[in-house]
């Protein structure tokens, strides 16, 4: 459980920091442009994996894997609109693949 809460934390904390970099791309470069579109597409992404992460341990394992499966039908939903990109559709539904089939029993209760 000490390896899964450093992950989730660790995941949290690279999180903050692309969003803290992200955020403080107007001032770092004011006359450049920016395609908002990639980051906000990549950022949903991120922030729901980082609460996959800390809502896993509290949930139940039915409850979580049906979390999983909606998170992708919308992702798959979202890139067939041409919102969201295939390569981060890829890359999320890989992350969401590895949580989906680890089970809850490999988590040691605190």
């Amino acid at each position: 459980m000490r390896v899964y809460k450093f992950v989730a934390y660790s995941s949290l904390a690279v999180g903050l920091i692309a969003a803290i970099l992200i955020a403080s791309i107007l001032f770092r470069f004011p006359h450049s442009s920016i395609s908002w579109y990639l980051i906000i597409a990549s950022g949903m992404t991120l922030i729901a994996l980082i609460a996959l992460l800390f809502l896993k341990p509290i949930m139940h394992l039915r409850s979580f894997r049906f979390l999983t499966a909606v998170l992708a039908v919308l992702a798959l939903t979202a890139a067939l609109t041409r919102w969201l990109p295939w390569f981060i559709l890829a890359l999320f539904a890989a992350a969401l693949g590895a949580l989906f089939l680890a089970q809850k029993a490999d988590l040691p209760k605190v």
